[in-house]
């Protein structure tokens, strides 16, 4: 039995016993062939999350999506609670069972206040989900998780996995610490964009916790099923953020869930080192758009210096930003092109300057 099977045995023990929601555990059994020893859990019936938006999405509204990232928030708390941070925190390991959301597959899961030394150099995962801070060398923390959920969150949104345009190789960890991140479906309520871009925060103070997007998460929820609709939380009212939730369900049959992967999108978790890559920054276009000026603290851009930025959306602008969405985001792989020529134009002197 090796280290990270006994830990993930362990890390699905702990959950069981402590939490009441989460994927069943029942033991293990052994193969008296192979003598390889597995895991019992309760069955996902509907796959993994993954499976769901591919094969189901026009047909999810609103509603369910934020029932579903709620349910995995509060796993994540669960989680988090225990001093566990996952570590490998992706769609594909999300399961479903009977409209339920559950996460899985604990295998590099760990005690936030342990790291493994011989893992100090080396990244695991799925390159689209991993927060700019491990790209960059940085310890894995709880809010590394939380990054992956933000990733997740716009998922959900479009019903694409993200980046699958991109080759997953050091090119896209590195436009990643430069702020890049993935696109979110049309129509979208500009609410739901700016916490899951919180979650995103190139600065992973500034994420929140996986406790406050369960709370958050569920006040939504309950405001859509008419619970507690004259409250005010979070800085909406209840009716306020029903109506544009309500709003963006009729575009969901509108949105395209057909995609072409590139070849070299991997999905699968596997081992990265990557070196020379820059200082995490949020995007000119995100840090005006969805974040506050306390959450840009320490991760700004150039253009971003001199700038005013509003500390909070009304959400009667929801439709105005969304159309300055398309021509923004242009500006803003223009600005991204010309980063990337200047990093690779340093890479290429300091290589020079080895041999003069």
């Amino acid at each position: 039995m090796s280290a990270d099977f006994l830990n993930e045995l362990k890390t699905h023990w702990k959950l069981n016993c402590l939490q009441e929601y989460s994927l069943n555990f029942y033991g293990i059994t052994k193969d008296p062939e192979t003598e390889e020893i597995m895991m019992i859990m309760q069955y996902a019936d509907d796959g993994n999350l993954r499976n769901i938006l591919s094969s189901n999405f026009n047909k999810i509204l609103w509603n369910n999506k934020i029932y579903y990232l709620n349910m995995i928030a509060l796993d994540l708390k669960n989680l988090h609670e225990l001093g566990y941070f996952h570590k490998d925190f992706h769609s594909g390991n999300i399961l479903n069972i009977s409209d339920d959301s559950y996460i899985s597959d604990f295998g590099l899961s760990r005690p936030s206040n342990e790291q493994k030394s011989s893992d100090s150099n080396k990244i695991v995962g799925v390159l689209a989900y991993i927060a700019p801070e491990v790209l960059n060398g940085e310890p894995y923390t709880l809010s590394s998780d939380i990054y992956s959920f933000g990733v997740v969150m716009a998922e959900v949104s479009s019903g694409k996995p993200p980046f699958y345009k991109r080759k997953h190789d050091g090119g896209l960890a590195l436009e990643i610490c430069n702020g890049l991140r993935p696109e979110f479906g049309k129509g979208t309520p500009v609410i739901y964009k700016k916490l899951a871009h919180r979650c995103m925060n190139a600065n992973p103070n500034q994420r929140p916790t996986a406790n406050e997007l369960y709370e958050i998460l569920g006040c939504w929820y309950n405001y859509m099923k008419d619970f507690n609709k004259d409250d005010e939380k979070y800085g909406y009212k209840g009716e306020e953020v029903k109506a544009v939730f309500e709003e963006a369900n009729k575009e969901i049959p509108n949105i395209s869930t057909s995609y072409e992967k590139k070849p070299d999108a991997i999905y699968t978790s596997r081992a990265f080192t990557f070196k020379n890559l820059s200082k995490p920054i949020n995007s000119s276009f995100i840090a005006t758009t969805y974040l506050n000026e306390e959450d840009n603290e320490g991760c700004q851009d150039s253009q971003l210096v001199g700038l005013e930025i509003s500390s909070s959306l009304k959400l009667e602008d929801d439709k105005a930003i969304d159309a300055e969405d398309t021509a923004m985001k242009a500006n803003q792989e223009e600005i991204l092109c010309w980063t990337l020529y200047a990093q690779d134009f340093r890479v290429r002197l300091k290589s020079l300057q080895i041999f003069l």
